[in-house]
């Protein structure tokens, strides 16, 4: 069922730093549609899928099953480091995937040639505000 949902009597509206919606209004048709256009583009192949876990590991094929239209972020891939090699959550690995590696490698560039790319400075900003996020979660 489409859904979008906003923060109610958020006092950052209308501010620079107001949080905005998550979902889509779109028709569901819709939505998978967009899904399966960008898993086909150049961007969407080979992008890891999830492994269907509801398939018993005995009973996997090679490769395992996948949950249909569903694609995880990279938010949710790069949260653990050792998730580079999971194939029992992923397929394929994200260590497999051209554009984990890609982004992967241009993170790790930034830091150690800040200049390299124009990007840098951005990435290196909200890297910045992540560790003082974390930062913040420690102290309190």
């Amino acid at each position: 069922m489409p859904t979008a949902i906003a923060p109610f009597n958020n006092p950052l509206n209308d501010t620079c730093c107001a949080v905005g919606w998550i979902g889509s209004i779109d028709p569901v048709e819709k939505t998978f549609q967009q899904i399966t256009n960008w898993r086909n583009s150049s961007l969407g192949q080979n992008w890891p899928l999830f492994v269907d876990q509801s398939i018993r590991g005995d009973k996997r094929t090679n490769p395992p099953a996948t949950v249909p239209l569903k694609v995880p972020s990279a938010l949710e891939i790069f949260k653990n480091f050792n998730a580079f090699n999971d194939t029992s959550n992923f397929v394929p690995a994200p260590s497999q995937s051209a554009q984990l590696i890609r982004m992967n490698t241009l993170w790790e560039q930034c830091f150690t040639t800040p200049a390299l790319y124009q990007i840098c400075g951005r990435i290196t900003e909200v890297n910045n505000l992540l560790l003082a996020n974390y930062q913040n979660y420690v102290n309190v």
